[in-house]
């Protein structure tokens, strides 16, 4: 399909679908469809020459940003990408089966409204369910080992790694904070460790840092010095 963006009427009827799905309402997968075509609610988003996106399973987020930042990094003629809630909001919805699958009781959980339509105060992009990962890549595409904590979580997910460090931006743009959570909190299988979510593990790591950032430049520290420097509390996922 070729990739389009809302106008402020297709918002408005996101808005709605989101609204239906949280009442109980089980709707059709062409009911969607509709809200993503219709011309009075979206455009394509480069008439000129039109970017097409598929459908595409992606087991984790990081297969998930390869694909959309291959599809929108060389998109010329489209500023802004991520701040854009008319094009994060249509893909959210183009992609909504992935992001929102049914329950064994057939119905969805679709969490809160930023998840599917970005909100730019205090950082909250970050929890968009794909413009949050994909600002997270777009600052570490250079060395994504050191940053596999933010992409390791599946696509439906709401990643504490993204939403905790992306929505602080002395933490996002810091190697040694980001390699950091990878280490502790990313086991050899590429998935989270066990308590990464629990006791000390990726809230209370943030806590901490950021009572570091009040008296070390974290910028200029390795990421060895700075696990040194973590509490004992730490030392189960330091192992």
């Amino acid at each position: 399909m070729e990739l389009r963006l809302f106008n402020e009427d297709g918002i408005a009827r996101l808005e709605r679908f989101i609204q239906d799905l949280r009442d109980g309402k089980r709707l059709a997968p062409q009911k969607r469809n509709d809200i993503l075509t219709a011309p009075g609610l979206s455009a394509v988003a480069r008439p000129e020459a039109p970017i097409t996106v598929e459908q595409r399973a992606f087991p984790d987020s990081k297969q998930a940003m390869d694909y959309l930042y291959g599809k929108l990094s060389g998109a010329g003629g489209m500023r802004h990408i991520g701040k854009d809630k008319y094009l994060w909001s249509w893909l959210a919805l183009f992609y909504f089966e992935q992001l929102c699958p049914p329950g064994g009781d057939g119905k969805r959980k679709v969490g809160q409204s930023a998840r599917w339509i970005p909100e730019f105060h205090r950082n909250r992009q970050f929890f968009h369910l794909l413009l949050g990962p994909y600002l997270a890549y777009l600052h570490h595409r250079n060395d994504l080992g050191r940053a596999r904590v933010l992409f390791c979580h599946r696509p439906d997910q709401s990643s504490p790694a993204v939403t905790e460090i992306g929505c602080r931006q002395e933490l996002i743009t810091c190697n040694a904070v980001v390699e950091a959570a990878s280490r502790l909190y990313v086991g050899a299988d590429g998935k989270f460790k066990r308590g990464a979510h629990g006791r000390s593990g990726l809230r209370r790591f943030v806590q901490v840092i950021q009572q570091f950032a009040r008296t070390w430049d974290l910028y200029s520290m390795p990421t060895a010095a700075l696990l040194d420097m973590l509490p004992g509390e730490f030392d189960r996922f330091r192992r």
